[in-house]
């Protein structure tokens, strides 16, 4: 099984990227993912992608 999730725009930044991924964890019951797909990546992808 592979599990993918993506990332809405609305959700971008850093600090709510992080906040989205927590509750797709919850959402899946998992403690990661194998792909998290961020839509339309050109708004910000530096605040959003950083590591």
């Amino acid at each position: 099984m592979f599990v993918t999730s993506k990332l809405w725009v609305q959700d971008m930044g850093y600090e709510i990227t992080k906040a989205a991924l927590g509750r797709a964890f919850e959402r899946f019951q998992l403690d990661y993912l194998d792909l998290y797909l961020i839509h339309q990546p050109y708004v910000n992808v530096y605040g959003t992608g950083r590591p």
